[in-house]
């Protein structure tokens, strides 16, 4: 019998905008394993929530034991309205007979035309 094999992107990357001027409504940005570096700017000057997953590992078909959890980081920190940055979302790790393979990293960076890219 041929096992069926799928691959599963969640969920990897979330940007949550918690802004303290009450003028302003919360939002949120979402952000998706798509091969690409995507650039994002600030729409406000305020507070934002950051909250970034690495992709999941590979599973072991012929085990049947499900791939590891990606990396968890979050944090709070305060942007200019116009402040770029470079999102990569990790994609998750491709499935294997004897064990799979380790999800990639995502990232986050400011960038600035006349400076190099900086970790956030």
């Amino acid at each position: 019998m041929k096992a069926k094999r799928t691959l599963t992107i969640f969920l990897a990357f979330l940007l949550v905008f918690c802004n303290a001027v009450p003028v302003f409504a919360q939002s949120q940005w979402s952000f998706e394993y798509t091969g690409n570096i995507v650039e994002w700017r600030a729409p406000h000057t305020g507070t934002y929530r950051i909250e970034v997953r690495g992709a999941g590992g590979g599973a072991s078909t012929r085990y049947n034991n499900s791939g590891g959890k990606g990396a968890y980081m979050s944090g709070e920190i305060h942007f200019d309205a116009g402040t770029r940055l470079k999102i990569l979302v990790g994609q998750k790790g491709e499935d294997a007979r004897e064990s799979g393979g380790g999800g990639g990293g995502s990232f986050v960076a400011y960038y600035d035309d006349n400076t190099p890219i900086t970790p956030i």
